[in-house]
């Protein structure tokens, strides 16, 4: 019995508050008498918004190293709330008085996590003894809407990983604290990870053509990648490289793109192209447009919203027509894409492709399960028909990391070897046909990518004074560093553009100082 990754933050109650204070003591907490305060409020209040007290717990140890770091001693912080790494917001980070408001904030900003602002501080006012609202509560709160909007972006404690906070093994560290603090804890339902190692599964090769002039995105926060979505091109892969540069780049833009060899020629077989980065805020139009929704797209939508289909579900390309056949460099590069983004959410090989905390839902889903009632039949019977074995394969990759961290020595009769481990990803960068030149947009590399605002203004879509807004607006003096490495010039006027496809003015902004 024991907390795993897997387990949802809004939960029945385990653990209690005296078996927390007896844990923290004996591991030295300091300022005892306001840690027995916070543990106190949490199991107190914790059940009464629906949240698992012993995850809270948990995080705060795994922040506090025990309640024993300066942040809980010098400012009663339980949980890094502020603390985003900038000495100047570390230095403006709140102080609370007192561990029973320590804990109020930290539930309120967990709250908040969980629910999304709207619907977290409706169950705030209902719960018993929270006389302030959320919003007063929750010193973060502002920052969360700023940068999330009202989209909830953590149900299981492996979603805290690369959201509350960067370290990507944030979840496991939780997980262990509770291993200490709780060591009878009863399970939630979901199967034991213990004896699975996540992370190890690499990225495989992929040509990086990231497409900085397309439009046809939505900012709809940070994208937290919990599907894959299988789709057909019904064109070729350059076609569509070209596609998306130049006619489409208005209307149309997915992440990835696979070369079939029976469309693009034995030569690009198994070539997979990303136009798109998976962990940023640009949230491809390739998954919709939902309507009619079935089976593991329906219960997608239901749990995450119609918002996830595009910001949360990575999109394959699978060139080809509705009957081209799929061959073995392609089935391979299908797999191990899978494989990957499987492995960053925390899916264990003995349940893929189901995510049992999600109820059993499948990672792998069906571009029609989203669309099937706009008519859109997509990826179509040969990749559908091929589905069965092609998740063989990826489970069997998913084993061979998270079991023994590396590659079996003999490969599986039922699959082809796992790749090569390699950097997160690789680029092998390769010439397009005059695909940017065509829209008029020639970037070139600026010599210092780092700029501070001289002026107010917004990022654009695209470089023109109308075009719409996509992140909230730069002020002049504000203290920010923008990373904008290149710049390109439209009509006489010189623009600067993030690597995800932010644009600004250049006049509205100066070179920052190295370093």
């Amino acid at each position: 019995m024991a907390m795993t990754v897997a387990d949802t933050i809004l939960g029945a109650a385990r653990g209690t508050a005296a078996g927390a204070i007896a844990a923290a003591n004996a591991n030295g907490a300091l300022r005892f008498g306001e840690a027995t305060a916070y543990l106190n409020e949490v199991f107190r209040l914790a059940p009464l918004v629906s949240l698992d007290p012993s995850i809270v717990v948990s995080q705060s140890a795994h922040e506090t190293d025990y309640w024993r770091s300066g942040w809980w001693t010098e400012r009663l912080n339980p949980a890094g709330i502020g603390i985003t790494g900038d000495p100047a917001q570390n230095a403006q980070s709140h102080t609370w008085a007192n561990g029973t408001d320590a804990a109020q904030s930290h539930l309120a900003h967990l709250l908040v996590y969980v629910l999304g602002p709207t619907k977290a501080a409706a169950a705030w006012a209902k719960a018993a003894g929270a006389a302030q609202p959320l919003s007063a509560v929750d010193p973060r709160y502002d920052a969360y809407v700023e940068a999330y909007g009202d989209t909830a972006i953590a149900r299981t404690i492996h979603d805290l990983a690369g959201t509350w906070a960067v370290d990507p093994a944030y979840d496991v560290g939780i997980v262990a604290k509770s291993r200490v603090l709780f060591p009878q804890l009863p399970d939630q339902g979901a199967s034991p990870v213990a004896d699975v190692t996540f992370g190890n599964v690499p990225h495989p090769a992929v040509d990086i053509r990231d497409i900085p002039n397309n439009t046809a995105w939505n900012n709809l926060g940070q994208r937290t990648i919990r599907s894959i979505c299988w789709h057909r091109m019904l064109g070729t892969l350059w076609g569509t490289d070209s596609w998306f540069r130049g006619g489409g780049a208005s209307s149309a833009l997915t992440d990835y793109g696979l070369g079939v060899a029976a469309s693009d020629g034995a030569g690009e077989a198994g070539h997979l192209m990303r136009w798109n980065d998976p962990r940023g805020r640009r949230a491809p139009w390739a998954n919709g447009p939902v309507s009619g929704a079935y089976g593991d797209g329906k219960a997608f939508v239901d749990t995450y919203g119609v918002n996830g289909v595009n910001r949360d579900v990575v999109s394959l390309e699978i060139s080809g027509q509705q009957t081209t056949p799929l061959d073995e460099k392609a089935r391979a590069k299908i797999c191990e894409l899978t494989a990957y983004w499987a492995d960053q959410y925390r899916v264990p090989w003995a349940a893929f492709p189901a995510i049992e905390a999600e109820g059993g839902r499948s990672f792998v889903i069906w571009h029609q399960e989203f669309t099937i009632g706009t008519g859109k039949e997509c990826p179509f019977q040969v990749v559908m028909d091929e589905t069965t074995g092609l998740i063989a394969r990826t489970k069997d990759i998913l084993k061979s990391y998270q079991t023994a961290g590396k590659p079996p020595v003999t490969p599986s009769t039922t699959t082809t070897a796992p790749p090569t481990p390699l950097p997160e990803f690789p680029a092998a960068r390769v010439k397009a046909p005059d695909t940017i030149l065509a829209q008029g947009f020639k970037l070139e590399l600026c010599p210092n990518p780092r700029w501070t605002a001289t002026h107010g203004g917004r990022f654009k879509t695209y470089p023109d004074r109308a075009a719409p807004n996509v992140v909230a607006p730069y002020k002049a003096g504000d203290g920010k560093t923008y990373t904008l490495p290149y710049q390109t010039t439209v009509k006489r006027e010189v623009w600067l553009v993030s690597s995800n496809g932010s644009w600004a003015m250049r006049k509205n902004f100066a070179e920052a100082a190295e370093g």
